[in-house]
């Protein structure tokens, strides 16, 4: 995952980031299973974003497909990519994240590790 500009998420806090396949098969994955998988208490202060907001996300994301893929995000988005992520991972651990997702439980976090980096103004 890397930002396409060197400048991380500009002054209107809009981002443009690439994805690699694996990148893109685990954030829309995640975005599955916070709006149809498991149920997520305190929705909205968990993710960061409605339930109505993570499922138009997810939308977005199951038109990119497993492909690499460039995205425009806002940095609400991305917190809310960030916060659904770190709830699969912690909801289906090691094991059941390969199963549901197709993504190797590592790459998972190495995904969440990106996230951060983003938000952080790195990558």
């Amino acid at each position: 995952m890397r930002l396409e500009s060197r400048d991380s998420i500009n002054q209107s806090g809009i981002a443009t980031v690439q994805l690699d396949p694996v990148e893109a098969r685990a954030l829309r994955a995640a975005l599955g299973e916070v709006c149809f998988g498991f149920t997520v208490p305190e929705f909205s202060r968990r993710i960061g974003g409605s339930e109505e907001d993570a499922q138009r996300l997810f939308a977005r994301f199951d038109q990119l497909g497993d492909q690499p893929a460039t995205i425009v995000l806002t940095e609400r988005e991305i917190r809310l990519l960030k916060n659904a992520h770190a709830a699969t991972l912690k909801e289906l651990g090691n094991e059941e994240y390969f199963t549901r997702t197709g993504v190797e439980f590592s790459c998972g976090q190495g995904v969440l590790a990106a996230l951060d980096s983003v938000l952080n103004g790195g990558i």
